[in-house]
Order: C-alpha cells, then structure tokens, then sequence
C-alpha cells in the first residue's frame, strides 16, 4: 500500500500486516504449507506507507506450485 516494491525487497512478507492481524495470518499461512487447506481467504488490516493508516484488505491465499 503505497510502497515502491524495490524497498520491499528483503522485507518480512508480513511487515506490512497489522501487528494484531499477524498471528492469524500466520495460521492461515501454516494451514496451507501443511496441506490442511487449498485455498484461504482472509481479511486484515495493511499498514499504508504514506497515510499512516491501516486499510482493510480482502485476499485469497494459496500454495504456491511446487
């Protein structure tokens, strides 16, 4: 949200999710690896570079192909 994708290189994948939103996204992300789920949706709150607001942000989440 607003970030120039080079400065992203090298970052966390869920620096940009809500502290309080982590811990779920973290759920859905080692439901997935482990095979319990094909596909997710989730909704959390993104961090907004230059805003310095959260906005609320709608995802369908699945493995990526091995």
């Amino acid at each position: 949200m607003g970030w120039d994708p080079a400065r992203l290189l090298g970052t966390p994948a869920l620096a940009g999710v809500h502290r309080e939103d982590r811990p779920r996204m973290e759920q859905v992300i080692s439901a997935l690896k482990a095979g319990e789920a094909e596909e997710a949706r989730i909704i959390y709150r993104a961090n907004h570079r230059q805003k310095k607001e959260l906005q609320e942000v709608q995802r369908s989440v699945w493995p990526a192909s091995a």
